[in-house]
């Protein structure tokens, strides 16, 4: 790994929030595209999936089970690929599950909402770095560990339901802690208070989570 694009840490952790259904697909205004398959090569590949504005990528199999950033690259845009090496065995072996969108009622983003913010665009979950600490791996040209401190928020006008929310990220994050790419550890670090806001001239309520990334190698 060279030196890290801070915007591909944060995809990588909006995208398992995504996919970790804390919202229903109803709420976030998506469609789970269940399979769309492709033909692989054996060699290096780009697929193009057939819908556009393409939220987060669930799963990759070619008969094996694929993970992001290892074993494939995803690229979010208004046309979304996967560059991959895949295996060559039989017609459409490829299955691909994702979800897109045809607007922009999406709830979990890697950012904050301005106060301008619609209420009926709540609940949503927001996440930022807050603070990176990188120490150098020997002397001369070393290598380098960074740790970062990563701040997700989550907004809504119900208190029950975003502590409901906040203890379904502990779970997810608590169970996949040594599954993600940027961060060979990923851990719950504190929480926050519940704190009333204003959205749209309306009182709200926001509560941090607060994860450590841990051991993010970079040469």
């Amino acid at each position: 790994m060279s030196h890290t694009d801070l915007t591909k840490v944060k995809e990588e952790l909006t995208v398992f929030f995504r996919n970790s259904d804390l919202f229903t697909t109803t709420q976030r205004g998506v469609t789970t595209i269940a399979a769309e398959t492709f033909t692989g090569t054996g060699a290096s590949q780009v697929l193009t999936l057939a819908h556009n504005t393409v939220r987060n990528i669930r799963t990759v199999n070619d008969g094996t089970a694929r993970t992001a950033y290892n074993d494939y690259t995803p690229s979010y845009g208004a046309s979304t690929t996967i560059t991959g090496t895949f295996a060559s065995a039989g017609a459409n072996n490829i299955s691909v599950s994702y979800d897109y969108s045809t607007g922009t009622v999406e709830k979990i983003w890697p950012d904050y909402p301005f106060v301008e913010t619609a209420i009926d665009s709540l609940p949503r979950i927001g996440l930022d770095i807050i603070s990176d600490r990188t120490m150098p791996i020997g002397l001369g040209k070393p290598n380098w560990l960074s740790d970062s401190l990563i701040s997700v928020k989550v907004y809504d006008k119900n208190t029950k339901l975003i502590d409901s929310y906040i203890s379904t990220i502990r779970e997810k994050i608590l169970a996949n802690q040594i599954l993600f790419y940027y961060f060979p550890v990923i851990s719950v670090k504190s929480m926050g208070p519940m704190l009333p806001i204003e959205v749209a001239k309306k009182k709200c309520f926001e509560k941090s989570i607060d994860l450590e990334g841990r051991f993010r190698f970079e040469s």
